[in-house]
């Protein structure tokens, strides 16, 4: 991914063809189309050999609108509901964490790479987090980064037409919110959602630009007050952002000599899929909200992709976001940890046999 500084016509050159790309995708009603279409274009064009400059800024001003809008599914009735719901939140996070281990165990023996990059390669978390932490203990960031990519890009372009055409979807009971729309309103959430984000990044937690503005526009809500929604328009030009953001990540380099960690990765986030589904379906066993709603709380994907999925697909946003929420916030800190156990474990163990 290029960083731009400067060069609005340059930045064109990613951006509207990404954005004819997520028009195509919603004259075919796909579902989150101008995300998965922005997503498409910008991946072909980059395996392509057609690099295109892609701005860091783009990302953040999507997830800043988008964090908004999440956040105002954050009603007083859906965070009552919620509140009953912790355990199962932890209890998937944990679930989750301990699936994306096995998925390293699995990459490890299909492809013999380096353990710490197998293992942050696997664990579901942002690309970024887990490359960093991935080269801070001695592995590869790039194919971490590549596979964390290509988790949540098969994520999104799999699950929500796949909710779509089975007809699981639907409309919560108790998701309900106004529809008023203030100019001078939204002028004033933006405000505060780029200070909460700002202070959100210099605090050093993750997603900074995503959970600093949806944090604040959720306690505003929370409280029963609605200053103005999204107009529809900043809801596509934000998933275009995300889109092409994530689609950069995919590059001819980084395919080129990767076949066998390419078809690796693509088996453990199949099975990873999976398991994840079947936490789904016992999860409507325990929280009273529709299975597509279950199944976006629970999948191996990120906050910003699934929350939107639920948002595009009017399924239980609130639920969905306090799902990831709860899980990001469990595993960026605790995945060095388990890492280091591992290592101290099979240090052991080796040191036994011999």
């Amino acid at each position: 991914m290029s960083l731009v500084p400067g060069g609005p016509a340059r930045l064109l050159l990613a951006y509207v063809p990404a954005a004819f790309g997520g028009w195509l995708c919603s004259l075919a009603h796909v579902p989150l189309a101008w995300l998965i279409g922005a997503l498409l274009v910008t991946a072909a064009l980059n395996v392509a050999g057609h690099g295109l400059p892609v701005s860091t800024i783009g990302r953040r001003v999507g997830q800043l609108v988008l964090g908004i809008a999440i956040g105002l599914f954050f009603t007083p009735v859906t965070v009552a509901a919620l509140m009953d719901n912790v355990g199962a939140m932890l209890f998937a996070g944990a679930f989750v964490l301990v699936l994306g281990c096995l998925a390293g165990l699995l990459l490890l023996r299909m492809t013999g790479i380096d353990w710490p990059t197998a293992y942050f390669a696997s664990v579901p978390g942002g690309a970024a987090e887990m490359a960093l932490m991935a080269e801070r203990h001695g592995g590869n960031g790039a194919p971490v980064a590549f596979a964390q990519a290509l988790r949540v890009g098969i994520i999104v372009t799999i699950v929500p037409p796949a909710i779509t055409w089975s007809g699981v979807g639907g409309v919560p009971d108790f998701v309900t919110r106004s529809s008023h729309f203030d100019p001078i309103g939204l002028a004033a959430l933006i405000a505060m959602a780029v200070v909460a984000a700002v202070l959100t990044a210099k605090a050093r937690l993750p997603n900074a630009w995503l959970l600093g503005p949806m944090t604040l526009s959720a306690a505003i809500t929370g409280f029963g007050i609605t200053l103005s929604t999204i107009p529809p328009i900043l809801i596509a030009i934000s998933q275009v952002l995300l889109g092409t953001s994530l689609g950069a990540m995919f590059s001819r380099d980084t395919l080129r000599g990767a076949h066998g960690f390419f078809t690796a990765t693509m088996v453990g986030n199949v099975v990873l899929l999976g398991a994840c589904l079947g936490l789904g379906l016992l999860g409507t066993l325990v929280v009273e909200a529709p299975f597509a709603s279950m199944i976006l709380a629970t999948a191996p994907g990120g906050v910003t992709e699934m929350s939107i999925t639920a948002k595009a697909l009017h399924l239980d946003v609130a639920l969905v976001s306090a799902f990831h929420v709860v899980r990001i916030f469990m595993i960026v800190p605790t995945t060095p940890l388990v890492f280091q156990g591992l290592h101290w474990l099979g240090a052991r163990l080796s040191a036994k046999r011999t």
